[in-house]
């Protein structure tokens, strides 16, 4: 017994201990940076390598789908859809009007601007940080509305969506509003109080 617990003594001696500075490397501890709307947000080590993130909310016979994708050609593109429920199922809602408003770091915004002339391709125009991306009477957008810079493989943020059914009912003007295919300064719109906004945080990476 007592030869065993000197083998147990020995063996400890020679266990070497683990430093503080390796235990907290271990960690996942997150990190803020200052987003492209200047506001700080949270920047955590991707748990899945995954260039695209969604969410959905179903609210009676309304159903709202929202994601982002970091495409290969380095844009964010916003996809929101509406559906209603039917009695043979979900079925599109091409009436609904969308409203989304992001955080992201590294990023650089954008929309795009449709020419007078017929046929012409739309322009991209970059721009600073909007407070709203607005579309109207729409049953699903795919935009666009920006690309990650600075040769960053890694994306990170927060998307706020609102529809038609969530906004508030009195208004406010807003610096910088983008429609579609215009943007608009001082532009009174509905308020979109991100309490009540459909959110979604991602971390996105480049995978090309």
């Amino acid at each position: 017994m007592k030869a065993k617990l000197l083998m147990l003594l020995l063996a400890a001696l020679f266990i070497l201990p683990v430093s503080e500075a390796a235990i907290t490397k271990k960690r996942k501890i997150p990190r803020y940076k200052e987003s492209a709307c200047g506001e700080r947000i949270t920047t955590r080590t991707p748990i899945d390598y995954t260039n695209e993130a969604s969410g959905k909310n179903i609210h009676g016979k309304q159903k709202t789908t929202y994601s982002v994708t970091l495409k290969q050609n380095t844009m964010l593109n916003i996809h929101i859809g509406f559906q209603k429920k039917l009695w043979y199922g979900w079925r599109r809602d091409n009436h609904r009007d969308a409203y989304y408003y992001f955080d992201a770091s590294p990023f650089q915004y954008n929309y795009w601007l449709k020419p007078n002339a017929k046929d012409a391709p739309l322009l991209q125009q970059d721009i600073t940080c909007p407070d709203i991306y607005f579309f109207e009477n729409e049953g699903t957008i795919d935009y666009e509305s920006g690309y990650i810079v600075g040769g960053s493989k890694v994306l990170t943020g927060k998307l706020y969506v609102w529809t038609d059914y969530t906004v508030e009912t009195s208004t406010k003007r807003y610096k910088q509003v983008v429609k579609k295919y215009k943007m608009f300064p001082n532009e009174e719109m509905p308020i979109c109080d991100k309490n009540k906004a459909y959110t979604l945080d991602f971390t996105l990476n480049y995978l090309w």
